[in-house]
């Protein structure tokens, strides 16, 4: 049998993973809704400090995880920038996917 603290750990350990997994969703949809209510599509740029600032910051490196992984599904241009910070915008060919993603309001 299990003792109730272990029972009680393994319970925190599911909701780790679940509210994780729903944290990269809000985070995805959450860059890519600044993004978009400011039209930086094609060739209009944010600079990536000023992309990451749209969550908290004991988050920001999961923010930078998910820029990686919109970047890898092809949602985003990278282009260099100054100072060797990378600058980032839409693909203006995805504009109706990303109005879809966004009347649903969630990625």
């Amino acid at each position: 049998m299990f003792r109730f603290d272990t029972i009680e750990r393994l319970q925190r350990i599911k909701y780790l993973k679940i509210t994780s997994k729903i944290m990269d969703i809000d985070i995805k949809y959450a860059l890519i809704r600044k993004m978009a209510r400011r039209d930086y599509y094609g060739s209009r740029l944010i600079n990536f400090s000023d992309l990451v600032r749209v969550v908290p910051s004991h988050l920001r490196g999961e923010a930078k995880e998910e820029i990686k992984e919109l970047l890898k599904l092809g949602f985003l241009n990278r282009k260099p920038g100054i100072k060797g910070e990378f600058r980032y915008s839409l693909k203006s060919e995805l504009r109706k996917e990303i109005e879809e993603i966004l009347k649903r309001g969630y990625f």
